[in-house]
């Protein structure tokens, strides 16, 4: 039974809000959360790499600028983000679930160390994240939960055609939920 009068303090637990003491929840409110993203995972990605400031918009050629699903035919350094397959981790429910957005970036740069350190300034970014929220526009925010690597930096060689820049590429899966 439920004391009415007694404070009951609301946390998060994976993915839920409790309203009570763990192990002996009161009641479980599922929030506003929805998997049915509006935009591709790599463009929610993006966003945020922007907003924090490690890659550029593609309007500034100057600091790394970052496409989505595309890498234009652009001279020097240039990054761009790929929706990869996503997986499916199903919980102890039967109908309750968890997607895992598969998300690939791909750098190329004029030389290999500068390039190496861009991709750790990305990887570092990504590994830290928990919880972040990001507006894509003024009716939607995603909350990315976390970023989990399937693969280190890896470094893929020279451009085919021109030889001239160096290709690095970073693997991982990452949790986002769509705030209705």
């Amino acid at each position: 039974m439920i004391d009415r009068n007694k404070h009951w303090p609301v946390r998060h637990w994976g993915g839920h809000w409790a309203i009570g003491h763990w192990p002996r929840l009161v009641a479980v409110v599922q929030p506003t959360i929805s998997t049915d993203l509006r935009h591709s995972p790599a463009y929610i990605l993006r966003e945020h790499l922007v907003g924090a400031g490690v890659i550029g918009d593609i309007s500034d050629v100057d600091f790394w600028p970052a496409y989505v699903c595309r890498l234009p035919a652009v001279e020097g350094n240039v990054v761009s983000i790929y929706d990869t397959t996503p997986v499916v981790h199903y919980r102890v429910h039967e109908d309750v679930y968890a997607l895992h957005w598969g998300v690939q970036v791909i750098l190329k740069s004029e030389d290999y160390e500068t390039g190496l350190l861009k991709m750790e300034d990305v990887a570092n970014e990504c590994e830290g994240l928990e919880d972040a929220s990001v507006s894509v526009s003024s009716a939607l925010l995603y909350i990315i939960r976390t970023c989990a690597f399937t693969t280190g930096i890896i470094y893929v060689g020279l451009e085919r055609r021109t030889g001239r820049r160096h290709i690095f590429s970073l693997n991982m899966l990452a949790v986002i939920d769509r705030i209705i």
